[in-house]
């Protein structure tokens, strides 16, 4: 009856060993973004806008979507801009719906801006307070 105990135990021990494992490692590639003021995160992006989604392209775990361009804050001076994404939430991508509007905080340059959901990337009708921060445009 010893010997069962020490297998049975052994068997316990193991299970438990995988699923912390497993879930530290879900828990290490989750995706975290801290609290940045409005203010701090338009002065750290390089291109700040609202636009309507008119086409998206998905590419294994990327996404790209091509913006038509309403109102523009800073790094963007054509009617239309493309920015990439991950698709993938623990990559902190953000998924864009063809026909919703958007306003999108993004890095790069305008020929070549990405952007995720620590962006500070909302759907309009929930951007209300950061486009009265923003203001004309």
């Amino acid at each position: 009856m010893h010997r069962y105990t020490r297998v049975l135990l052994f068997i316990i021990v193991t299970i438990a060993s995988f699923s912390f494992t497993y879930d530290n490692a879900n828990f290490a590639f989750a995706c975290s973004c801290g609290q940045i003021p409005i203010d701090e995160r338009f002065e750290h992006s390089q291109a700040v806008f609202s636009g309507r989604v008119i086409e998206t392209e998905t590419i294994q775990s990327d996404m790209k979507a091509i913006f038509q361009v309403d109102r523009a804050w800073k790094g963007v001076s054509e009617d239309t801009v493309t920015v990439r994404t991950s698709t993938q939430g623990a990559a902190c991508g953000y998924f864009f719906n063809e026909g919703k509007s958007y306003l999108v905080y993004a890095f790069g340059d305008e020929h070549s801006l990405s952007t995720g959901s620590c962006g500070n990337v909302a759907v309009i009708e929930a951007a209300g307070e950061r486009i009265a921060f923003l203001g004309e445009g």
